[in-house]
């Protein structure tokens, strides 16, 4: 299409709430759609302004107890995997001539197991994962993970998703995939900024203004942030919120981006 899908974007201001509604009431909170939390500042330089490649579905495929849409752009293929899980978790795989990146993980371990069952049957290497906000399932998975240092230091004891990985705990047993990552199993800490070429793809890391990170994908016109919500974890908390939306959605149109990836929507 050549009409801009904006899904807009957040800031800073519900951190600290979110946080304490997260420590106060688990899991629970995210199902009833609490503020999410916050996600990146607007680069100064964002996606080119080439031509995008035309869209075009190619398959929807079952996978676990959700769906993969494949979605051909020019030489690279978007793999997006919609869960049937409670939180509506999406990961995605990006695949070119060369091998798969994958982004973000899901909750439970019947979904990763199957998610990396489809991934591996592409038969071409996985050069590698990023995790942000979602990097459970990472020792199901098993392929190197890219990340920065301020997501890194949150999925360790006393960050917020240390605590949300608990919350899923309490609230999905042991289906749950609880295991996180530690310092030592990373293969590349990204610089926000920086840009990284996997498998023939390039993806810039966006700063944030949360403990996260955002990935622009100039191949696809694209930038995937954790979370955007209207009926789906809805994050519209208040009517400054909105406007906040509104003006980074514009910015969204402004960058040039045509597609936003979310882990929820």
């Amino acid at each position: 299409s050549a009409s801009t899908t904006v899904i807009g974007k957040n800031r800073g201001r519900f951190m600290k709430s979110y946080k304490n509604i997260v420590a106060a009431f688990g899991v629970a909170a995210l199902l009833v759609g609490a503020p999410s939390l916050p996600v990146s500042l607007m680069p100064t330089s964002v996606a080119s302004a080439a031509a995008v490649p035309s869209a075009r579905i190619m398959q929807v495929v079952p996978v676990g107890n959700g769906e993969v849409t494949v979605t051909e752009y020019g030489d690279v293929n978007l793999h997006a995997f919609r869960t049937a899980d409670p939180l509506t978790d999406e990961a995605y795989a990006l695949e070119s001539k060369d091998g798969v990146v994958l982004i973000e993980g899901a909750i439970l371990k019947s979904d990763i197991q199957a998610w990396k069952d489809y991934v591996d049957r592409l038969g071409k290497p996985v050069a590698g994962a990023f995790f942000s906000d979602h990097p459970n399932g990472y020792d199901i998975l098993g392929y190197p993970i890219y990340t920065t240092d301020k997501a890194l230091q949150n999925w360790q004891p006393g960050g917020s998703i240390y605590g949300i990985s608990g919350g899923l705990v309490n609230a999905f047993g042991d289906t749950a995939a609880s295991a996180l990552p530690a310092p030592s199993e990373i293969a590349h800490v990204v610089k926000e900024g920086e840009t990284v070429q996997l498998a023939g793809i390039e993806l810039r890391v966006l700063a944030t203004d949360d403990e996260g990170f955002e990935l622009e994908i100039p191949a696809l016109h694209a930038v995937y942030r954790h979370m955007m919500g209207s009926h789906v974890h809805s994050i519209l908390g208040s009517r400054d919120f909105i406007a906040q939306e509104i003006e980074e959605m514009k910015a969204y149109q402004k960058a040039g981006y045509t597609l936003i990836l979310t882990s929820h929507y």
